[in-house]
């Protein structure tokens, strides 16, 4: 995920991502990339150089399950009318 700030669309380039809990998720410090830990609830900041922040609250869910077993797909013909 990258989101660049609305309220900071003014300001220079160059600031800093950064997570409250690296333990619910961890951000790239200048990709903005987001990648899940453990299910919960995060906040991702935006910080520029010039010191305007911008902040949003993330919730990390569980995975699906993989869907495991025999598989098997029913062929069947459907005509165009």
């Amino acid at each position: 995920m990258y989101r660049q700030p609305n309220d900071l669309s003014n300001d220079s380039t160059g600031g800093t991502w950064s997570s409250t809990n690296t333990g619910i998720a961890t951000i790239g410090s200048s990709t903005g990339l987001v990648t899940g830990v453990a299910p919960g609830v995060d906040t991702i900041s935006y910080m520029t150089i010039s010191g305007g922040i911008s902040t949003l609250t993330i919730t990390v869910n569980v995975a699906p399950s993989a869907i495991t077993g025999n598989l098997s797909i029913a062929r069947a013909t459907i005509p165009f009318e």
